[in-house]
């Protein structure tokens, strides 16, 4: 069941690290020490490094002192390349273990891995006290070694006993201490007074005493553990005893603090967590946040590792304006049932809202029956409309009023080019204030697309859409209609494609069949339309300095006849959007209701220009569409005919001044010569993390295009400011309301081991008229301790991307600067 991705308890990477000084303990068979390499703190290192395999296998390598802590940029660029990593952007240096944690790869493989090599300044064998090396004392085995002052064994050489300054290192860990004792036969031992360094998760810490009690259980006293960097306030977390369990899995912590600088912020007296792969029940990072509504809300997830197959995670939350609500989630994957997600919340007698009860509940199923045959369930239930808005979990508006519930059966052969849908499908409304008039249909629909491909540049095409719609008015909204619909489309076309231009002519019969079976009704009206269309267009260039310049004239025709649709009825379709693209598109609808008539030509003309690297530097497009006829067939029968000749000028820009700076935009013109639409945005982003995007967009309420007219600009950005800080924002600002409809503005905090985000909100859901209703506003503060929390990606972060333009990359650039 390796397929369920699984969260786990997120200090996790605290049991890592002391779980290598277990490791490190159990060969201790392999010790050595060069007392010019000692220290009694991480902040000290030593140049003189060598890589893995020459340090274990080598004569010299006995000589060579270990090389390990915490290296700035100036003294890693000293080191030998195999011992150098990547240094984080936020972060002054790494940590370097005295062997690279890929060392075990490089390991000559004809050595016998139990094979140990030992060296010191003295030593002698006495048959009834032992033996005893002083001096430099260095033990080797591949990939291990151990360095101290003096170390003995035994009469019986079993029990080794090290001293002075005691190294024990591996691939990409290193501890030392003191007093190491170790017994060879029961691989049992401690080690006191220690410190360690685990490279990969660049973190370091203490302990009182290690003590390994079997090859699989380790008891830690007095242990410490942080991710930051010496010389600075940063985190640690120190606990009274760790005891982990390689068998099973699992650690238990007691007497556990978290510190920031020398201030205990977090304590527990038992915390019981994963030190490996291995799922196990833990609490989950918690989450804090305020907002003018809530007040405090506060939630503390759990896990609950059930089964290898199931899981479960409850989330208690105390929202204190509102009563204690508690969510959860319920995951599940068979072999032979599929997967799904079971998940809900539940808020009793909220006092804000009527003391009504507030609850969700999602199911959510897959299933794959073999390579063409697979299912999807998706049922959603909500208490009221404004549920999300209030206590949901995500951070933004969320503006769904009809919550989903489907069924669905596909059906993919792409040898037969068939592709295949069956679905049944309704919608709850949340919104009571909505007549039953408008709102959308449920329904259960058969698709079946046909697509036999190319062939020498012929291509045979059919695509069925069979449907029952149904919506019940008990409100007097407006008259019931319900009923089947067939859509069907039969046709070909022709590509000729050279690297001079193109021609495409398509012919196609569409057919549209209704049955109503509202009071019995059995009228069966039959639409029949044939559509031809004609698309061509050729390329000529030219050379201009270093830039190639291109001409690309283009010629669209598009005939269909008109047929009278007007007492039809509308299940899902509506007017698609004017923009400069549509002025090459047949449909002016979107849905199969209506089968449109078309007599128009557009005429196209685009210039680009491109660089020696074959980088787009300018795009400039402008195309008209000329009509020879009325266009008659609408949605509605009070809705305005087409009679315009023209659809005015249309342009499309798009310019890349360098890799920084861009902008792409489009307007329309009506065929009076009034402006009717525009969409442009500018965008800048830097090397090192910045981005500014600015956006405008406007359309003229345009009847006989069924255009509905909207003014709105928008502003994004995110600016580094002074080391590791950053400033953020964005702003949604509607004109025909004067209001911001959504605003954003935060400042990020980035270091080597933590990080600090505080971000301000205030936004309006797009149901809600900001003339006569409060803008929702709220503070999320996020906090996040580096080698503690997981790397899976927060609401913030994801509220980000959304409002940003741009900012995935220009937050990979951020941690790469």
């Amino acid at each position: 069941m390796d397929n369920l991705k699984l969260r786990r308890f997120k200090i996790h990477n605290l049991a890592f690290a002391i779980s290598l000084i277990s490791a490190c303990i159990a060969e201790q068979a392999a010790y050595a020490e060069n007392p010019k390499s000692t220290t009694n703190s991480t902040n000290s290192n030593v140049t003189d490094n060598r890589s893995a395999a020459t340090l274990v296998n080598t004569e010299s390598a006995l000589d060579a002192p270990l090389s390990f802590g915490f290296y700035d940029r100036k003294q890693l660029a000293e080191l030998p390349k195999e011992q150098q990593i990547p240094v984080p952007a936020s972060c002054r240096g790494v940590w370097i273990t005295p062997i690279p944690l890929n060392s075990d790869k490089k390991t000559n493989s004809s050595i016998n891995e139990s094979s140990t090599t030992t060296r010191s300044d003295y030593a002698y064998y006495d048959p009834d006290q032992g033996s005893v090396m002083t001096g430099n004392v260095r033990i080797s085995q591949p990939n291990y070694l151990m360095t101290a002052d003096k170390a003995t064994l035994d009469q019986a050489q079993t029990i080794a006993t090290a001293s002075g300054n005691v190294k024990i290192a591996s691939p990409g860990f290193v501890s030392y201490g003191g007093t190491a004792v170790y017994n060879l036969e029961t691989k049992t031992g401690s080690i006191k007074n220690s410190k360690y360094i685990a490279e990969d998760r660049q973190a370091h810490g203490s302990a009182g005493e290690v003590i390994r009690e079997s090859d699989h259980l380790t008891r830690i006293i007095d242990s410490e553990y942080s991710t930051c960097e010496p010389d600075t306030v940063g985190w640690k977390l120190k606990s009274h005893q760790l005891i982990l369990n390689q068998e099973t899995g699992r650690g238990v912590a007691r007497d556990a603090r978290l510190y920031i600088g020398k201030v205990p912020i977090f304590y527990t007296p038992y915390f019981n967590f994963p030190i490996d792969d291995r799922r196990a029940s833990g609490i989950l990072i918690p989450t804090l946040r305020y907002s003018s509504h809530n007040g405090l809300d506060f939630a503390l997830p759990y896990y609950l590792n059930l089964a290898p197959n199931y899981d479960a995670t409850l989330t208690p939350r105390i929202i204190t304006s509102r009563n204690p609500m508690l969510d959860g989630e319920f995951r599940f994957l068979t072999q032979n049932f599929g997967s799904g997600i079971i998940d809900g919340s539940f808020l009793p007698n909220d006092p804000k809202y009527n003391d009504l009860d507030r609850k969700e509940i999602r199911f959510k199923h897959d299933l794959a029956f073999n390579s063409h045959w697979d299912s999807h369930i998706n049922l959603n239930y909500v208490s009221d409309k404004d549920y999300f808005s209030d206590v949901g979990q995500t951070l933004g508006p969320i503006n769904n009023l009809n919550q989903e519930r489907s069924a669905t059966l596909n059906y993919n052969n792409s040898t037969l080019g068939l592709i295949a849908s069956l679905q049944a499908l309704n919608y709850q409304g949340l919104d009571k204030s909505v007549p039953d008039i408008s709102r959308p249909y449920g329904r259960v629909q058969l698709k079946l697309n046909y697509d036999q491909g190319s062939l020498n540049g012929l291509e045979r095409f059919a695509y069925n859409e069979t449907g029952y719609f149904q919506r019940e008015i008990n409100d007097g909204s407006g008259p019931q209609t319900n009923g089947i619909r067939q859509y069907n489309t039969l046709g070909f076309k022709y590509n000729f494609r050279e690297p001079s231009g193109y021609l495409i002519p398509n012919a196609s019969v569409r057919t549209l069949l209704y049955q109503d079976q509202t009071n019995n009704n059995n009228r069966t009206p039959t639409i029949v339309v044939p559509q031809f269309t004609f698309d061509s267009g050729l390329f000529f260039e030219r050379d201009i300095g270093t830039f190639l310049q291109t001409l690309e004239p283009r010629f669209f025709y598009a005939y269909s006849p008109y047929v009278n649709q007007d007492a039809l009825p509308v299940f899902d379709t509506t007017y698609t959007s004017s923009n400069y693209n549509q002025l090459f598109n047949p449909s002016r609808f979107v849905g199969n209701d209506r089968l449109d008539d078309n007599n128009f030509a557009t005429l196209g003309l685009t210039s680009r220009l491109y660089d020696a690297d074959g980088l787009e530097r300018l795009r400039i497009g402008v195309a008209d569409r000329f009509y020879f006829n009325d266009r008659e067939t609408k949605l509605f029968a009070a809705d305005a005919i087409g009679t315009a000749r023209s659809s005015g000028i249309g342009l499309d820009l798009g310019a890349t001044w360098s890799k920084h700076l861009s902008y792409s935009g489009s307007s329309l013109w009506l065929a009076s010569g009034k402006f009717s639409a525009n969409s442009s945005d500018v965008h800048y982003t830097t090397d090192i993390g910045s981005v500014l995007s600015l956006g405008y967009i406007f359309r003229r309420n345009v009847t006989e295009d069924h255009q509905i007219g909207s003014r709105q600009a928008t502003a994004s950005f995110v600016q580094p400011v002074y080391n590791n800080f950053r400033i953020l924002g964005s702003v949604q600002y509607d004109y025909q309301t004067s209001a911001a409809r959504d605003a954003l503005i935060g400042v990020d905090y980035d270091s080597c081991c933590w990080s600090v985000s505080v971000y301000g909100r205030s936004y309006y859901n797009d149901f809600e008229d900001p003339r006569t209703t409060r803008a929702h506003t709220g503070i999320v503060f996020q906090v996040t301790f580096k080698g503690l929390a997981s790397n899976s990606e927060s609401p913030l972060t994801a509220l980000l991307k959304q409002k940003i333009y741009g900012f995935t990359q220009v937050d990979s650039s951020w941690q790469k600067r």
